[in-house]
């Protein structure tokens, strides 16, 4: 996940520009799957 981050954190910074709303909204659905999966794990 931290990838995930670091990548389009370091493209943004690149471009000389700030996260998109878009970028932020992937990037939040992305955090709220893994809870999801976490869910799951710990009711197994």
């Amino acid at each position: 996940m931290l990838d995930a981050f670091t990548k389009v954190v370091s493209q943004a910074d690149a471009r000389g520009e700030m996260l998109s709303t878009a970028q932020i909204d992937a990037l939040s659905q992305m955090v709220a799957e893994s809870n999801k999966r976490l869910d799951s794990v710990n009711r197994i």
